[in-house]
């Protein structure tokens, strides 16, 4: 029964967030503190098992070390030596949440001790089995309802997409590791008669359906190769040859890079091979003590260009890595031995002949650990408790090793789990300050009320105490260098801010907001920031820049710096001249065009936008000079040049250029039997949105020449925000055709916008 209360403990785990959040967390400590409680482990899982947890523990501990054992990081001394940032002098920068971290891995390890020691026989195993696809169908039930009605759950983090974990692709990776295991147990019923097999198909049919719903596209491709592993080694098992398997092995991830690339995957995966040298990186300037655990996030943007780059913020490159990186080569060291230790224990040999129940639970622990190469965020411990059950009835049914570590020990680890579980649990439910994600939002609660009451002296002292939490997040030095800026101490302020574009050295957000608070105190410094945050944004340099325009134009302290940085580059110069005022519109393009006056330091692209929004200003005389010269080194002349005719009021002329230029689009054939005629007309009173029937009828009054009648028609039609395009052609036309040149002329040159896609 022990595993069924443990099955029970994950479910419950899982509704509670799947270990993000501080309750989630307590409850996992508390799980296990009960099941070392109630069946301390007798038995070993072997000396290399035993080594690599031991050796594996001690990698989670080297980041309380002092600072890399004398191989610091580059980015850490810079960070010390000038900016003067004053973090602890161990390797982990956050030595509270490494403890809270250490806690959690220390939990799983004796997670694992006491289920892989837990006797069963091969009933006990079948029924087990079974209870396990019984959650498995409840989880892939519960995820299609929530995706079928659009469910949310407390705690997720994205509309639309129904996930029980503040991440909605851990979501995913559960249903994958679900569907996997009750696709193999529900197929066991063709070779055996018990109908409690049965119970896997319609659970890996949920699982399968919820993967597609939710658009988990990497674990459908998992499934996959979940399903062929197990249908090519479950036929074959130990009949086929070695060489044959490592075939069938090499052929299946085949079809699944194959299929990554016809969904334009491949550039995906392309970008990902950067993310393991970034890794790599990290790991050899402090290969000793690693970087201490709970400190990946904070740490990686020294390292991963994720901004410039265009990949998404990656947390974990693959599960090796991140090992390597966060408890150095003691800790890598350990997870490789343990690694062969659960090998040996689990007689891999025998597995596909004899042990088809545990080669299930096997295949399902295999995919999740092939998760771990996904570069995804996957370490939420509701599915590492989940994959480890599964592993632990893996093992035979063989004796253990005699265990040489007292029952007291294991208990007293019991206690301390079941005590740390309960104080988190209750520090979340009484939001008491017990855990540094409770200590955080307190001490956050404090400065926005203090804010509140412009208390600037309970401010800063709510924000040093944030500061000493998180020594490395840049948004606490960004808002104490507003304070500073408050009380006019620059030089302090100038300093935090440094701190935080240092800390975040990618990000856009930190220079950006930097650029925002120095205006009205010093305008150079807004200048620097801001042109750091264009450099930052990349490829969205131009977007972050006509946001800037927008929202700054009509300063008197950010246009004199927006002009300046338009001049730098002509992506800015043109988003400039298309956003500001008309005034400083002409005093800009005089200065352009009196340094060139072909404009050729714009593109064809650009120059067409400034000649848009020149002949939009009601122009005409200045750009007809400039058509005369230059219409060649402009896209779609005859529409600017129509413009200048308009603007000069010579609408027979624009006219012609737009109606030559644009093409005509289709009509249907009219109808000439009354009866039919009659029969629109009752449709279209009925309902104005049936854009096929008017549109017959627009043929129908071009052919009688019923200009007005064709008039009110397509203005009834373009009430509605859904019109096509072609309405206002034909509303144009038959404009046109009565003699109104200048209604004409408004219509053909808001058809012509909407199909050249030239915004106003």
């Amino acid at each position: 029964m022990d595993f069924i209360y443990a099955l029970v403990g994950i479910a419950i785990l899982i509704l509670l967030g799947g270990g993000g959040p501080v309750l989630a967390q307590g409850f996992a400590l508390l799980l296990t503190g009960i099941l070392l409680l109630r069946c301390p482990p007798q038995a070993s899982l072997g000396r290399w098992f035993n080594v690599g947890a031991l050796v594996f523990l001690l990698g989670g501990l080297m980041g309380f070390l002092p600072g890399g054992l004398g191989l610091q990081s580059g980015w850490r001394e810079i960070g010390t030596g000038v900016h003067q940032l004053d973090l602890p002098f161990t390797s982990t920068i956050r030595p509270m949440q490494s403890v809270e971290a250490f806690l959690k891995l220390a939990a799983c390890l004796c997670w694992f001790y006491c289920l892989s020691q837990i006797r069963l026989n091969a009933s006990s195993r079948k029924w087990i089995l079974f209870w396990i696809s019984v959650f498995c169908l409840c989880i892939g039930a519960v995820a299609i309802l929530g995706l079928r009605y659009g469910w949310s759950y407390p705690g997720s983090s994205l509309e639309g997409s129904f996930s029980f974990f503040s991440e909605p692709g851990q979501m995913g990776f559960l249903l994958l590791v679900c569907g996997v295991f009750a696709f193999g147990f529900g197929f066991e019923s063709l070779t055996h008669r018990s109908g409690l097999y049965l119970i896997g198909l319609p659970a890996a049919a949920g699982c399968f359906t919820a993967l597609i719903l939710g658009g988990h596209f990497t674990a459908l491709l998992l499934f996959f190769v979940g399903m062929g592993l197990y249908c090519g080694l479950r036929i074959f098992g130990a009949d086929l040859k070695l060489r044959l398997r490592l075939l069938a092995v090499i052929s299946l991830y085949s079809v699944v890079i194959f299929t990554l690339s016809l969904n334009g995957g491949l550039l995906d995966l392309a970008q990902q091979i950067r993310l393991p040298i970034k890794a790599w990186q990290m790991f050899i300037e402090t290969p000793l003590t690693g970087i201490g655990l709970g400190n990946f996030p904070i740490v990686m943007v020294h390292y991963y260009e994720t901004w410039q780059s265009g990949i998404p913020s990656v947390d974990y490159p693959n599960d090796f890595m991140w090992v390597a990186c966060t408890m150095g080569i003691v800790g890598l060291l350990g997870f490789l031995m343990m690694w062969v230790g659960i090998v040996k224990g689990i007689e891999l040999s025998k597995i596909a002949r004899v042990g088809s129940l545990r080669w299930i639970t096997l295949l399902a622990c295999f995919i999740y650990l092939l998760i771990g190469f996904t570069g995804e965020e996957r370490h939420a411990l509701a599915l590492v408790y989940f994959a480890l059950l599964l592993l632990a009835l893996s093992f035979p049914m063989s004796d253990r090793f005699k265990g040489r570590v007292p029952s007291w020990l294991w208990r007293g680890c019991g206690y301390i789990f079941l005590i740390a579980g309960s104080v988190w649990m209750l520090g979340s439910l009484a939001r008491m300050p017990v855990h540094s994600q409770l200590i955080s939002e307190a001490e956050e609660v404090q400065y926005r009320r203090a804010q509140a009451e412009e208390d600037l002296l309970q401010s800063l002292n709510s924000l040093n105490r944030l500061i000493e939490l998180e020594p490395a997040y840049w948004y606490w030095f960004h808002e104490r260098a507003k304070l500073m800026l408050e009380i006019r101490e620059l030089g302090k302020a100038e300093l935090d801010f440094n701190r935080a574009g240092f800390l975040e050295p990618y990000l856009t957000g930190p220079v950006f907001l930097e650029g925002e608070a120095w205006f009205g105190q010093m305008g150079v410094k807004a200048e620097h920031a801001w042109r750091e945050a264009l450099k930052r944004a990349g490829r969205e340099a131009p977007e972050l820049f006509k946001r800037m325009v927008q929202g700054g134009k009509s300063s008197p302290y950010k246009a004199p710096v927006l002009l300046k940085l338009s001049r730098e580059d002509p992506r800015y110069g043109v988003i400039c001249l298309e956003q500001v005022e008309k005034a400083v519109f002409f005093q800009e393009l005089n200065r352009y065009l009196k340094a060139d006056p072909a404009l050729g330091q714009f593109n064809r692209e650009q120059r067409t936008r400034i000649m848009l929004r020149w002949v939009r200003l009601g122009e005409f005389q200045e750009p007809a000079r400039y058509m005369e010269q230059y219409a060649s080194s402009l896209n779609y002349a005859w529409y600017l040049q129509s413009y200048i005719y308009q603007n000069g009021a010579r609408f027979k002329e624009a006219l012609s250029l737009l109606r030559s230029g644009l093409t005509m689009p289709d009509l249907p054939e009219p109808e000439v039997e009354s009866a039919k005629i009659a029969l629109l007309e009752r449709e279209m009173a009925s309902q104005g949105r049936n854009y096929k029937v008017g549109l017959q009828l627009i043929s129908i009054c071009l052919a009688e020449e019923a200009y007005e009648a064709g008039i009110n028609l397509t203005q009834q039609m373009l009430e509605y925000s859904d019109a096509p395009p072609e309405i206002l052609y034909w509303q144009a036309e038959f404009y046109f055709r009565k003699g109104n040149m200048v209604e004409s002329w408004l219509s053909f040159e808001l058809y012509a916008q909407k199909v050249l896609s030239l915004q106003k």
